[in-house]
């Protein structure tokens, strides 16, 4: 849970914007079975992201999450690899089995018993969630499945790093690739829609990295 209300709040609008866009696309649009899966996968971890930034997330086990991030982790590896398609393609379908990775990795360093060298914390008082003071910055994983939330010290703490920053740096690089296509738009007028899956992939990019830069 992310105690400060202004970010959670930024966060949930970053991924309802990603659920819509990608509820818009499933319903307007025809889709391959393989691009039909990817869209659904990415609904639902926009979903997951929502739940985990707010209290009620508290309530969430860690474990059948994490093992079904993982699984979609494997899914855009092998689609990709079965595709064997040109190079941006290819490194577009890494980048979306590294954000699936990064959710199982998230939801496993939530729990806090999975990974070598963690270990799970003293539950907190909700208290931190109206403002109070807490051990953590920004995020309080307290309660129910989430109590044994690990130590952000050691190699974790340099996973966690390492993932603020690539995804921030995505969300650059998909904004570019957005405000790109809409100047190169041959129609000269370009609504926001037409567009919108690349802007909101750049808004799941800046998401993640707020979520993981307050762990």
């Amino acid at each position: 849970m992310i105690t400060d209300l202004t970010l959670r709040w930024v966060v949930t609008v970053l991924f309802a914007a990603s659920v819509a866009e990608c509820g818009y696309s499933l319903t307007r649009h025809r889709h391959s079975r393989r691009s039909t899966v990817g869209h659904w996968l990415h609904l639902i971890m926009a979903v997951a992201m929502i739940v985990m930034a707010w209290p009620f997330g508290m309530d969430v086990p860690n474990i059948p999450p994490m093992v079904f991030f993982t699984v979609a982790t494997l899914w855009f590896l092998a689609s990709t690899v079965s595709l064997r398609a040109h190079r941006g393609a290819a490194l577009t379908g890494v980048y979306h089995a590294a954000m699936m990775g990064a959710m199982a990795w998230m939801y496993a360093v939530m729990d806090g018993t999975f990974l070598p060298g963690t270990t799970p914390m003293t539950a907190m008082s909700m208290a931190s969630a109206s403002g109070e003071n807490t051990s953590m910055t920004g995020m309080d994983m307290s309660s129910g499945s989430h109590a044994g939330h690990m130590s952000t010290t050691g190699w974790v703490a340099g996973v966690d790093t390492a993932l603020v920053i690539g995804f921030g740096a995505a969300a650059l690089w998909w904004l570019y690739r957005y405000l790109a296509a809409r100047q190169a738009d041959s129609r000269g007028q370009t609504r926001l829609i037409d567009h919108a899956g690349t802007l909101c992939q750049a808004f799941m990019a800046a998401g993640m990295s707020i979520m993981f830069s307050v762990m």
